[in-house]
């Protein structure tokens, strides 16, 4: 017998909240295995990655741009909990400038990691990927030379896939291309800096 309308509404919240958890921690295991069940082992996804670049210049500086390109990923799921994918993307950017000379800047990307998954329902997975990622890009000029430029460091993106029919889906993710030292060797020596390398991608899923 609660000794207050205050206690009585305090002890009806408190159940309330430990019933709500009680259901949540049934379910998810529920959706996981179900996830499992019906989850591609093996998938491919092409489409769309866009990601910022450190580039050297012929000066032996660095620069940052914007690049858009094609990526692609192979993913296996090993249970409803870990996978693992890697990736590989080509992206480029073209800048025009009045009074100069169009400048290209094109890049490439390589990044392998461990997926840790959680099923939202039978349809949608969420995915932490900690790994290792590659990049290399470099500037085209006209009547100048640009060093490529590289970097190798950690791999972190998280992301979302949505079946939406069959074994098709669609998927986004975004993160880190690479975290790590950025390096190139210019006529005036070697620069070096270090760099985190924003991204984001999207496209199409289809498993085998």
């Amino acid at each position: 017998m609660c000794k207050s309308a205050t206690a009585c509404r305090t002890a009806r919240a408190l159940s309330h909240l430990a019933l709500s958890a009680a259901l949540l921690a049934i379910a998810t295991p529920a959706h996981a295995e179900e996830a499992a069940d019906t989850w591609p082992s093996i998938t491919v996804t092409p489409g769309l990655q866009m990601w910022m670049p450190k580039t050297a210049t012929a000066s032996g500086g660095f620069m940052m741009d914007s690049v858009v390109g094609a990526t692609l990923k192979a993913h296996m799921t090993f249970n409803d909990r870990l996978g693992a994918h890697v990736r590989g993307a080509y992206a480029f950017n073209s800048t025009e400038t009045p009074g100069a000379d169009k400048v290209d800047h094109k890049a490439m990307a390589a990044s392998a990691g461990i997926d840790f998954l959680h099923a939202l329902g039978a349809d949608a997975v969420w995915y932490n990927t900690m790994g290792l990622g590659f990049t290399s890009s470099q500037l085209e000029q006209k009547d100048v030379d640009h060093p490529s430029t590289s970097a190798i460091g950690g791999y972190f993106v998280t992301g979302f896939d949505v079946t939406v029919m069959g074994s098709m889906g669609v998927w986004m993710d975004w993160g880190c291309q690479v975290v790590g030292p950025v390096s190139a060797t210019t006529d005036a020596g070697d620069s070096k800096t270090w760099h985190i390398y924003p991204m984001g991608a999207g496209g199409m899923r289809f498993g085998f």
